[in-house]
């Protein structure tokens, strides 16, 4: 299943109580008088009781969990129903430097954080317990009980005779990033959750995107609600593939092979785009949610809003002369615009769908004209705008819209959106 580089055994297994796995690979920080009263240890001065740290090339986004799994989990640590393993792995001295970890954490998490984070916020009356559990042969029955609040029967009987299990990975044995998709074989990998595991730019970059901008992503439609499957760092991989091929004049479809050569190939230096796109794009996107969150009561972003106001921010940005100040630009006046322009293209488009259609419906036109016509229109097109095909048909069409001059562009919001006296100031 994976490469083991040495004759060692590849994973060594422990069992330990939950008192003992918060003492030796608590995910968090525990305040002192919880610590102490899990564990019966008493903190040095200073001491940090963080002694696992989370890996993000190997973990799913964390807070996937909803209330009712946490619960669930809960009640399978009291019945000592335990059987997946908590997957650790040493830190090398080389990851602390590149992450700069603190010396007190020892391992990383390969799998089992959000059982390890479950655990640990529970003891810390993070969350309380919904449903029922056996102590001493009689069922109990609670609602939101947080764990300061339980009896100390069911306190020592959660902390200690219960088994986490945790495997160890041998520093030397393994290859890592083969590992961690082993061990996810019973719930497969999406191929998005597999180039997170490639340590590379680009991984951490869009790692860092998906923080920066979280409310973006959380409502845009078909994104929203597979983040926590990493649906908005695929998302953020395939604007910045698009950019970069369409700085280019060229056009490439967001398949599998076409992100995962951008992952192993792309560095820094060669993404030109990228402080555009987190520092301009997204950020004025950022803003945009944000207003539309506070005042509108959360609506989605639609996908073909989203890309349309990406083309026109960019055309804006790197297709215009110097003369024009796009930092003028107001992103939600300007995302107001855009939903404006788009309306009335996707208007005018599906007038020419129509008169398509009415042509071959009366035998006018052949089916091989008609689908021509019909591919070319913007209404047609714009559900699949992020193919290249589509792409470029949209692409056209704006160009079109604006003679191929994009400072015209410019001029048609300022003079759409600006009262006259303000113009000359903009």
């Amino acid at each position: 299943m994976y490469k083991n580089v040495s004759n060692k055994s590849p994973i060594s297994y422990h069992e330990l109580n939950v008192a003992n796995f918060l003492e030796e690979f608590s995910p968090i920080e525990i305040p002192s008088d919880i610590y102490e009263e899990v564990t019966s240890k008493q903190l040095e001065e200073n001491e940090n009781t963080v002694k696992q740290y989370c890996d993000e090339r190997y973990q799913r986004k964390y807070g996937a969990w909803t209330h009712e799994m946490k619960c669930n989990y809960i009640k399978s640590v009291f019945q000592n129903q335990i059987y997946t393993p908590i997957v650790l792995h040493p830190i090398t001295d080389k990851e602390r430097r590149k992450q700069n970890i603190p010396s007190n954490i020892k391992y990383a998490c390969l799998d089992g954080q959000h059982r390890s984070n479950v655990i640990a916020d529970f003891v810390c009356d993070k969350f309380g317990f919904t449903g029922t559990f056996v102590v001493d042969s009689k069922e109990y029955s609670h609602v939101n009980l947080v764990f300061s609040k339980m009896t100390e029967r069911e306190k020592k009987i959660f902390l200690n005779r219960t088994k986490i299990n945790v495997g160890v990975i041998n520093a030397k044995c393994l290859d890592l990033r083969q590992c961690f998709i082993s061990i996810n074989d019973g719930e497969a990998l999406n191929s998005q959750e597999k180039r997170n595991a490639i340590d590379c730019y680009m991984s951490e970059w869009t790692r860092k995107q998906s923080d920066n901008h979280e409310v973006v992503f959380k409502q845009l439609s078909k994104v929203s609600t597979k983040i926590h499957r990493m649906a908005d760092r695929e998302f953020i991989s395939k604007v910045l593939l698009s950019l970069e091929n369409l700085y280019d004049e060229q056009y490439i479809d967001h398949t599998d092979a076409t992100l995962n050569a951008m992952y192993n190939n792309y560095t820094e230096s060669s993404c030109e785009l990228t402080k555009y796109v987190s520092d301009n794009l997204f950020a004025s996107l950022k803003g945009v949610a944000e207003t539309m969150r506070r005042t509108h009561g959360c609506p989605k972003i639609k996908i073909y809003n989203f890309w349309f106001y990406t083309l026109c921010h960019f055309f804006l940005t790197h297709k215009t002369n110097e003369e024009v100040d796009t930092l003028s630009i107001d992103p939600e006046l300007f995302w107001r615009w855009c939903d404006d322009r788009f309306d009335t293209m996707y208007k005018d488009s599906e007038m020419k769908f129509r008169h398509y259609q009415d042509l071959y419906d009366e035998g006018k036109i052949s089916k091989g004209d008609y689908t021509a016509a019909r591919n070319k229109t913007f209404h047609v097109n714009s559900a699949w705008m992020h193919k290249s095909n589509s792409f470029k048909i949209i692409v056209d069409l704006l160009a079109e819209e604006f003679d191929g001059d994009w400072n015209k562009m410019y001029e048609e919001y300022i003079e759409d959106t600006h009262p006259s006296e303000l113009r000359e100031v903009v």
